[in-house]
């Protein structure tokens, strides 16, 4: 019945086609160009098992890797971790915790919130997300690693019940919002928690499937929207998320998602996985940096700038 639910609320299909139409019109007009100067650029990634070979290896030669590169361009940025995982790097996680955030990234990559029509996961009750939360907060702290206040579901799946759960467990930050269905780029408080979504153009796009259906998608901050777009085209995508933010009185910044996986060669064509990417993500950063002045933050230190936390 989950199933059903989310495949008929899923905004993106033809049956939204009015709904998109008009969210496109009236959210055009809240994107009028500003001229924006700094630019605040928190950097996540989400570490976890590899979906394609479900091998762990390639995790610790990405930590130490990005580790290294952005060290060396003083950058700090936070990991969501797949607690299951944290005996296998204990060092290499307390030592990126001098300089980066740890979030949670749920214990085995299990399903936080409803069942989804494109995943055949079951959802966790209630009993079960208590349990796993406990065991990953004992695990975080059995490695010497500080606890963790940030959270994000895996596959960016979560219901109230999640986010309450989270919450009174001194959680002060999520980022599970599901911006592929255009969620916009604006925090907001659930409660005392505060919800900072991965950054996705507020403008949905349209695409022909088969040459006849009308679907919708979204631009997104990360490896396989920014990939396929040209220098221009990025840089008109932050300008539209940006004056979008400063229409609603916030600080322009920007969220970008990836998977420690997405660094690991992958002969794939559904995924874009390639050590190319720490280039990739090196050319990015480089594109920021020579149109605006760019101060890389954490999730948690993101919130501070905004002025949402003390």
């Amino acid at each position: 019945m989950e199933n059903l639910r989310s495949l008929l609320s899923d905004s993106r299909f033809p049956i939204y086609l009015h709904y998109n139409l008009l969210k496109k019109i009236l959210t055009s007009r809240r994107t009028k160009k500003h001229k924006v100067k700094e630019l605040a650029v928190s950097l996540t990634f989400d570490i976890e098992k590899d979906p394609i070979n479900n091998k762990i290896k390639p995790i610790g030669n990405f930590l130490h890797k990005m580790n290294k590169l952005l060290k060396s361009k003083n950058i700090e940025t936070t990991l969501f971790i797949q607690a299951n995982l944290i005996n296998d790097f204990s060092t290499q996680f307390k030592n990126l915790q001098k300089t980066h955030e740890l979030g949670l990234h749920g214990y085995a990559h299990e399903l936080w919130g409803y069942e989804q029509w494109w995943d055949s996961k079951k959802s966790l009750d209630l009993k079960q997300k208590r349990k796993l939360i406990s065991i990953s907060l004992d695990i975080f702290e059995e490695n010497d690693l500080e606890r963790p206040t940030s959270f994000r579901a895996p596959n960016l799946v979560i219901n109230k019940e999640t986010l309450s759960l989270i919450k009174n467990y001194d959680f002060k930050i999520d980022s599970s919002l599901p911006s592929y269905l255009g969620v916009k780029p604006l925090p907001k408080f659930y409660d005392s928690l505060l919800m900072i979504p991965h950054t996705a153009n507020p403008i949905p796009k349209f695409q022909l499937k088969y040459h006849i259906i009308p679907l919708v998608y979204y631009d997104r901050f990360t490896f396989p929207s920014v990939l396929s777009m040209s220098k221009n085209e990025f840089l008109d995508f932050v300008e539209i998320v940006a004056s979008y933010q400063i229409s609603f009185g916030f600080k322009p910044h920007l969220v970008f998602f990836a998977h420690s996986w997405e660094f690991v060669e992958h002969d794939t064509k559904k995924i874009k996985c390639s050590e190319d990417n720490y280039k990739s993500l090196l050319n990015i950063c480089s594109l920021l940096e020579n149109n605006y002045e760019v101060e890389y933050v954490s999730l948690n230190n993101l919130a501070k700038k905004l002025e949402l936390f003390d």
